[in-house]
């Protein structure tokens, strides 16, 4: 274990001492006490500072649930509670430093809205624990680009619909149940509301407000399992001057392979000249020797086609070599950094214990791992630079073979074709010497078949 991760060790059980005092301060207000997290026992840790010290998460939670029920008429007042556990579907979402709840009724459905501040960062992560929750009720529907979703459904009970709504390290969950009437106009108007007050409780004591959540946000919670430290990008930029100029490449693809054999000419086979038939009613010899004739077929004989004098390829012509294409003109690196304010709304929201660190062995840290990044993207383009030199040779050596192809192909194109075009005139001359024949047989050339009579 190194020394972050002994600090960080220590600083949770400094955290977990706010957070108990916290709770317990919450409590005394409570009407339902029993809901309130049991305190873990604590082994190490300076000591917890007095319960009635107030955080500026306070100044957001109190009395937040109240201000965002405003929007709805209301039966009934009720005063807001500490202390609830913030629930959806049953199920709590753990962490919390302090909470608010407020339950209201209308003429036709009871609402309840709890308003609840995480520690630096966490409140993305208990977001996503009360949407899995809610997959167990009913179908979810979140909002596009923001921590937020509505859930809902029909019981033996009515009807009812909850809203869920991160604004930083700040939940608001809202919940709405009617027997004869649709919740949802209820919740429309109460997160409607929460968006409005919200933001503004939020404005001078959180760092980021937003409902967005960026990569590193869950990493950067020191009481988080999936802590790994402030990380962020760093782009360093990667110089590199062109191998080829873009004549030269437009000279190097100039040249397209295309065969250079040529095959023999066609010469005149008068004896498959088709015999041509005399008008109906010619009188006609037997003797096919008296016929006259068409044109002769000018054909090529296959057997007189001399293939290429190159050897004949023995394996498939592989790919065409490409051009390497390095367009990287950065090396990004995702390094570590001092996180002086803490994710999510700061490490001050809550009182939370930021990690202690040397800045010195961050920077020094940053700087490796930017030095790995950029000797990775460096051998990659190296790479790309030795393949671009190599390329024109790869191209040319390709391009030769690619040509003794394509005349192989000319070649064996050039014989299929002179075999189909003989055997088509000697079809032709075939036909017309039966035609002669079938002719022959009354001596005389016989006229198209009469017309059918239409029927009366």
């Amino acid at each position: 274990m190194n020394q972050h991760r002994l600090a960080y060790v220590a600083m949770g059980g400094a955290l977990a001492l706010i957070s108990v005092a916290s709770v317990g301060f919450a409590m005394s207000a409570a009407p339902d006490p029993v809901a309130a997290p049991e305190p873990a026992p604590i082994e190490s840790g300076p000591p917890a500072p007095p319960s009635a010290i107030p955080i500026p998460a306070d100044a957001v939670v109190q009395g937040a649930s109240t201000a965002v029920t405003k929007t709805i008429k209301t039966a009934d007042d009720s005063a807001p509670t500490s202390a609830r556990p913030v629930r959806v579907c049953d199920q709590e979402a753990q962490g919390w430093v302090r909470s608010e709840t407020v339950r209201v009724a209308t003429k036709q459905s009871a609402l309840t809205v709890q308003v609840a501040a995480w520690r630096a960062g966490a409140a993305a992560g208990a977001y996503s624990d009360l949407v899995e929750a809610a997959q167990d009720c009913g179908p979810v529907y979140p909002a596009e680009n923001l921590d937020q979703f509505r859930t809902g459904s029909t019981t033996s009970d009515g009807l009812w619909s909850i809203g869920v709504q991160r604004f930083g390290d700040v939940l608001v969950v809202a919940s709405a149940s009617s027997l004869n009437s649709d919740p949802d106009a209820v919740l429309d108007k109460v997160m409607k509301s929460a968006k409005t007050e919200l933001p503004a409780r939020l404005s001078s004591v959180c760092i980021d407000p937003s409902s967005t959540s960026d990569k590193y946000l869950a990493a950067r919670d020191p009481y988080s399992p999936d802590y790994n430290g402030y990380q962020r990008d760093v782009k360093t930029s990667i110089v590199s001057a062109p191998v080829l100029s873009k004549k030269e490449i437009r000279l190097v693809q100039a040249e397209s392979p295309t065969a250079t054999w040529r095959g023999p000419g066609g010469v005149s086979y008068p004896q498959w000249a088709p015999l041509v038939l005399p008008p109906p009613g010619t009188p006609i010899s037997a003797d096919t020797s008296t016929a006259p004739r068409g044109a002769a077929p000018v054909l090529v004989d296959p057997a007189k086609i001399v293939g290429p004098s190159s050897s004949q390829p023995s394996g498939a012509l592989g790919d065409e070599p490409q051009l390497p294409d390095f367009e990287q003109k950065n090396s990004v690196a995702t390094a570590p950094a001092v996180d002086t304010d803490g994710p999510g709304c700061g490490w001050s929201f809550t009182a939370t214990v930021s990690p202690v660190v040397t800045e010195e062995e961050v920077n020094q840290q940053a700087q490796q791992e930017i030095l790995s990044q950029l000797i990775k993207d460096t051998k990659k383009q190296g790479q790309a630079l030795v393949e671009t030199v190599a390329w024109p040779q790869e191209r040319a050596e390709w391009l030769k073979a690619a040509k003794i192809q394509a005349d192989w192909n000319a070649y064996y194109a050039a014989v299929s074709n002179a075999r189909a075009t003989t055997a088509q005139a000697k079809a032709a001359y075939d036909t017309s010497v039966a035609a002669w024949q079938a002719a022959a047989v009354t001596g005389v050339v016989p006229g198209p078949p009469p017309a059918p009579v239409p029927a009366p």
